[in-house]
């Protein structure tokens, strides 16, 4: 699945899905999942703060917290897949929370 990020509204917006966001499925903590959701500016589940210099996402400006992948794969279909999840930014290894960005606005 793609993503886009709307910078001003620091929304994870679907490229596929029109008005989804990706939205924290609980409180942000270590192991939260992520899910799509209509888009809502009262949401601060879909509040995601974008570190350009460490090419991290981090809910609603976390400092300790960061959107990752799960380390493991799974079958999807003929496509692999891999679980969006809060993790700390100090103990997952870089290459699970990094992402590369393209603005949406």
């Amino acid at each position: 699945m793609q993503f886009a990020y709307a910078a001003r509204s620091a929304r994870i917006l679907s490229a596929a899905f029109a008005g989804k966001c990706a939205t924290l499925m609980a409180a942000a903590a270590p192991g939260v999942t992520l899910g799509l959701a209509d888009c809502s500016d009262d949401s601060p589940f879909q509040s995601f703060v974008y570190d350009s210099s460490a090419k991290e996402f981090r809910p609603g400006g976390s400092r300790s917290l960061c959107l990752a992948v799960g380390a493991v794969s799974r079958s999807a279909g003929p496509f692999m897949a891999r679980s969006l999840l809060l993790a700390s930014c100090a103990t997952t290894e870089h290459w699970l929370r990094q992402w590369s960005v393209v603005n949406a606005e």
